[in-house]
């Protein structure tokens, strides 16, 4: 059993991951009030964001002369998937 202090959230897997079975249990030691985060809003937060970093992302990509011809859907749904990777990671080996 573990005790979250105020300020503390749950729950985050069941917007990520539609099948996800409850992982806890979750009762009030004392009278709360709760931040509630709906799935539709985060995803309506979450596209928001998304959209945003493609525009951005297109926006870089169009000053290469590889990129002018693609268009922003395509880029937006078929190549830019938004991965990120910490500095010094080998992304492709050579051989």
């Amino acid at each position: 059993m573990n005790e979250l202090e105020s300020g503390a959230a749950f729950g985050e897997l069941a917007l990520t991951d539609k099948f996800a079975k409850r992982k806890a249990t979750i009762q009030c030691t004392t009278n709360c009030v709760f931040a509630v985060l709906h799935k539709k809003e985060y995803n309506k937060v979450l596209g928001t964001l998304v959209s945003k970093r493609v525009k951005e992302t297109y926006t870089f990509l169009q000053r290469n002369p590889l990129f002018v011809k693609v268009s922003q859907f395509y880029l937006g749904t078929r190549v830019w998937n938004g991965e990120t990777y910490d500095r010094n990671k080998v992304i492709l080996k050579e051989g």
